[in-house]
């Protein structure tokens, strides 16, 4: 099933005006459209898929060479954080291959994420590296935690107490750990629930040496799994809040309630843009 809002304030024939961001998720896509003068999202889509072919099928709606800006941004399991300092380019492969097996059909990517001073390095699979060369070329490459490490570098910084923020999806988590703008601790969880995501908390919490009590937790995901989990984690915790859109954005107001709250992730992807 696949759903879609399309603001009355967006004008088609003024696409390099917009910047154009495809998240991909295990079996769910969304794409959302941001004005880039206003930084204003006014439209946006999501559904399931089975192959990227479906993904272009619903693409194609678009003349996706006329945006202004493209990104995407792609679910991985096999994604790596390395010190910018550290880091080679020559090496980059190796680097990635010493904490999993890679496909030899994949392609590396990185991110450089130069707020926290990390590049993040991962794979994609040959047939999404085909799709963004046919259908969006011109589109940066992103993995999604790149965007909830930028999401948590902020909010770290205008936080007194360290912050943790979990994104849900339906068999894992990304967790990130951030104290005043340093990232302390981003990683991947597969196949977790709700016992699990408490017990990985508290133990990176305590790890850590943070003071639980005084932490403030950020959900963010498909609305039922977030609501789920923001009630089982507030019996632990005493401040979980739903991940808040980026200061420096705002939604059409004309947008259904509640609307975007899934893609909020995505969109911290522009403070690297």
């Amino acid at each position: 099933m696949n759903d879609r809002f399309l603001s009355e304030q967006f004008q088609h024939e003024l696409l390099f005006s917009y910047h154009f961001i495809l998240t991909i998720n295990q079996s769910i896509w969304s794409w959302c459209i941001v004005e880039k003068q206003t930084t204003t999202v006014v439209a946006g889509g999501r559904g399931i898929y089975h192959s990227f072919s479906d993904i272009e099928t619903e693409l194609n709606q678009w003349k996706l060479s006329a945006f202004g800006q493209a990104s995407i941004l792609f679910f991985s399991e096999d994604n790596l954080l390395v010190p910018i300092p550290f880091y080679d380019q020559n090496n980059k492969q190796a680097l990635l291959q010493f904490c999993t097996d890679l496909s030899q059909r994949a392609f590396i990517e990185t991110n450089a994420i130069v707020s926290t001073e990390m590049m993040n390095l991962f794979s994609i699979p040959e047939e999404l590296h085909t799709l963004r060369n046919r259908i969006l070329p011109q589109a940066v490459q992103y993995h999604v935690s790149t965007s909830f490490i930028l999401a948590a570098h902020q909010l770290s910084q205008n936080s007194f107490h360290p912050i943790i923020l979990i994104e849900i999806y339906q068999e894992a988590i990304f967790l990130t750990i951030a104290d005043g703008g340093k990232i302390l601790f981003s990683n991947y969880f597969k196949s977790i629930n709700q016992e699990d995501m408490l017990y990985w908390t508290v133990r990176l919490i305590e790890q850590l040496e943070l003071d639980g009590s005084k932490m403030t937790l950020y959900v963010n995901g498909n609305k039922p799994l977030v609501n789920e989990h923001i009630a089982y984690l507030t019996s632990y915790f005493s401040n979980v809040l739903l991940l808040p859109l980026p200061s420096f954005l705002s939604v059409a107001k004309d947008a259904p309630e509640d609307y975007f709250q899934p893609f909020i992730g995505s969109f911290y992807i522009l403070l690297c843009e």
